[in-house]
């Protein structure tokens, strides 16, 4: 059979074949269907379970133009024996252009109707009911999905009116296991669409454990085993405006304090030390992250602050080195809202009863800490050479407020990502713990 010419159906054909691969299958376009023959017929797509197969799980037909010629498709799949040619889980026939006015594609529905055989014709909006089918049929196959590679994939194929967001939900209803909350967190940096699904995904499945522990749908090492508030957090921050935020501080309450004999996250020092690292050097700005995204709801704030302040109190004869990371965090959760008085006043005690604290440590503390040996020292710099070097007291919290903002201005212009942003970055990867400081405070202090 000769190969297409022209460029819609060269186009669709190279699009069929990208979601074919994307969906794990080894294609082959102009696959014969005969053999022995000089020109034997061709199929223009073929999808088959692996290379070198004889016959394809998945035909797809290409119809530059709607002609008398069409009906030779389906009828060199469907009339050779099965010995000869063993039929296809699915045939897919697409009509690019024409059809109206004929009864050519409404005859091959009638007649190959009721085997495993449907017509479309893109002319005619129906690209959208073409993929979710497809998807449909592969679901029969298979229960993983990998939907970036999917998405990038119908992205490269030339059809205008396909609905992507029906699309995406029509992947979800379908029941595939796949990391979709972390795809549309990865694609949502640049996409306005998928940070919607995101959103519109996570809320929807925030009482499904699985989505919103964050098993399997992250890479890194907040999403796998701390996504819980991150994900409270997000549901809060993307709240409409003037919403009740209650619903929000009452689920993080119920996670923090009613899972478990303890809270989740606490002063629960010699569980193991990956814990005890977690709360030395993680926790205060995962707490601050937390109220970075919940900002607009002080009580929220507050409660926050208190998961740091139960810390700080049993770190009361500790090392500065062990406890100014927790206190230093506190400052700043604290001073971004007027119900945390008490609590920044705590750790400005807690910091001049140890000695004072830098300038530098203070106003721009950096983003984690590592357990190495027996103390936790900074994943970059050096926390503890340079903690009390010079010391200063911490000043009032307005004169705090006041310092932090001008630094932070003169460090830059930029107003550095969004909460949502700087979330994805968070539960995607690992390096934002090294770095995110600044962007932290920027929203702290925004």
């Amino acid at each position: 059979m000769p190969e297409h010419t022209l460029p819609a159906g060269r186009n669709i054909i190279e699009g069929l074949a990208a979601l074919g691969r994307a969906l794990g299958y080894h294609v082959e376009t102009e696959m014969p269907v005969e053999e022995g023959r000089r020109n034997p017929a061709a199929v223009d797509v073929a999808w088959l379970a692996e290379q070198g197969q004889r016959f394809p799980l998945f035909i797809f037909e290409v119809e530059s133009r709607v002609t008398n010629s069409i009906a030779n498709n389906p009828l060199k799949v469907f009339a050779p024996p099965n010995q000869e040619f063993e039929k296809p889980l699915f045939f897919f026939h697409l009509m690019v252009e024409g059809g109206e006015g004929t009864s050519r594609v409404d005859n091959l529905r009638r007649q190959y109707g009721s085997q495993n055989y449907r017509a479309y014709n893109l002319a005619q909006s129906e690209a959208t009911q073409l993929v979710k089918d497809v998807l449909s049929q592969h679901r029969r196959l298979k229960s993983e999905i990998r939907l970036e590679d999917v998405l990038a994939a119908l992205a490269s194929i030339p059809w205008s009116d396909l609905d992507i967001d029906s699309t995406i939900e029509h992947v979800e209803s379908l029941g595939f296991s796949g990391r979709f909350l972390g795809v549309y967190a990865k694609l949502g940096f640049s996409d306005d669409r998928l940070r919607r699904h995101y959103l519109r995904y996570l809320s929807c499945h925030k009482k499904e454990e699985s989505v919103i522990v964050g098993r399997r749908q992250y890479t890194s090492y907040l999403g796998n085993t701390w996504a819980v508030p991150i994900h409270i957090a997000i549901l809060s921050h993307a709240a409409i405006a003037g919403a009740d935020k209650v619903p929000y501080l009452g689920a993080l309450r119920q996670w923090q304090e009613e899972w478990s004999f303890m809270t989740m996250i606490g002063p629960h020092f010699g569980l193991s030390r990956d814990y005890d690292g977690f709360i030395f050097g993680i926790a205060p700005t995962l707490w601050a992250l937390v109220a970075a995204l919940m900002h607009d709801d002080p009580e929220a704030v507050r409660y926050l602050a208190l998961q740091s302040k139960y810390v700080l109190e049993k770190l009361t004869d500790a090392e500065p080195h062990f406890s100014f990371f927790t206190a230093v965090w506190l400052l700043h959760v604290a001073s971004s809202t007027d119900k945390c008085l008490d609590l920044y006043e705590l750790a400005q005690k807690h910091i001049a009863a140890g000695g004072g604290i830098s300038e530098g440590l203070l106003y721009s503390p950096p983003g984690a800490l590592q357990m190495t040996g027996d103390s936790p020292t900074e994943i970059t710099g050096s926390w503890d050479n340079d903690l009390q070097t010079d010391p200063v007291e911490v000043p009032s919290i307005d004169e705090f407020r006041r310092n932090t903002r001008r630094l932070l201005t003169e460090n830059g212009p930029d107003a550095g990502p969004s909460p949502l942003t700087l979330a994805f970055r968070a539960l995607l990867d690992d390096q934002t713990l090294s770095m995110w400081q600044t962007d932290l405070l920027r929203l702290l202090h925004r």
